[in-house]
């Protein structure tokens, strides 16, 4: 899994100032870190993040949908095991 450290703390932009800036945010996030909200009429609508936090969780999900799957089938063996011996 991606070990992965924000640099510096998120902050919040409208969304039209972020429009000028998206490039500058973009590189913000890739090299530092950084996690930018960008806001529409002063509420979170959207994240501008590094990709190693959206890469990371998606990989822990798929983990744990794995380990689940294990944990079912190791289950079902030790009962069909138990049966048989039976």
């Amino acid at each position: 899994m991606y070990s992965f450290r924000m640099s510096t703390t998120p902050y919040e932009l409208p969304l039209t100032e972020a429009r000028a800036r998206l490039g500058e945010l973009v590189d913000e996030a890739e090299h530092t870190g950084r996690v930018t909200y960008l806001t529409r009429h002063g509420r979170r609508a959207a994240a501008i993040v590094p990709v190693a936090m959206v890469d990371g969780d998606e990989l822990a999900d798929r983990l744990a949908v794995r380990e689940a799957t294990i944990a079912e089938v190791m289950t079902e063996e030790a009962e069909l095991m138990r049966r048989l011996a039976e």
